[in-house]
């Protein structure tokens, strides 16, 4: 479900770099948000985690398999 929620993305990631964390953000939705100057502000922090993705066919509904 797309709820339209984002993380604190500034706090989580100064928590898990305290704990010695690793922070992974899997951002096929919300990520997306962070390419608009209207949106952008829900990934403030998300520079912080370690590492993150991203993918198209889930946002931008692109397919993977074949053509058709």
């Amino acid at each position: 479900m797309n709820s339209g929620s984002f993380d604190d993305f500034e706090t989580l990631c100064q928590k898990a770099r305290n704990a010695g964390c690793w922070v992974h953000v899997y951002g096929a939705f919300g990520l997306w948000a962070a390419a608009s100057s209207e949106l952008n502000h829900h990934t403030k922090g998300v520079e912080l985690a370690d590492s993150w993705s991203v993918d198209a066919h889930k946002t931008l509904n692109a397919p993977y398999d074949k053509w058709v």
